[in-house]
């Protein structure tokens, strides 16, 4: 069995391990490899582009430096739905990638370019669906310290 983040099997589900302290290593290590692959990006996406598809695109570093930050958000958004459902909190977990979906869209109207509309969006979307999880996560684990008093 190949784990590549830092989490053991059940991690979510193990007692009292279902609260978003159990999320922070995994969240931090998505950060660090999407903040790495970002300086990459910026650096070689640009070269990338014009090698693959010619000087007919061109986009900027900053741009493929945004869209691979923005997939972190997306990572969380996924990290934190699991830890939702092992919480038990389906209705959360649901409501999180509904509202995800539809900050995304609200956010692709905003008066800017197109390329800093999709980084903005593709960012914040999922980063709003992510939070809803956390806050079902942190209220079940809240709950579940109650009723065990």
């Amino acid at each position: 069995e190949v784990n590549v983040l830092p989490l053991k099997a059940g991690s979510f589900t193990e007692s009292g391990a279902s609260s978003p302290k159990a999320l922070i290593k995994p969240m931090l290590l998505l950060l660090a490899i999407g903040a790495g692959g970002a300086l990459l990006a910026w650096a070689l996406g640009p070269w990338l582009m014009r090698l693959l598809f010619g000087d007919a695109y061109q986009l900027a570093g900053i741009v493929f430096a945004g869209l691979t930050i923005a997939a972190v958000s997306l990572a969380w958004l996924t990290l934190t739905g699991t830890a939702a459902i092992a919480a038990s909190a389906h209705r959360s977990y649901t409501t999180g990638w509904v509202f995800a979906a539809l900050v995304t869209l609200g956010l692709l109207f905003l008066p800017l370019g197109i390329e800093m509309r999709a980084v903005v969006a593709l960012f914040f979307g999922p980063l709003s669906g992510a939070a809803i999880h956390l806050n079902a996560i942190a209220r079940n684990a809240n709950s579940r310290a109650f009723t065990e008093r």
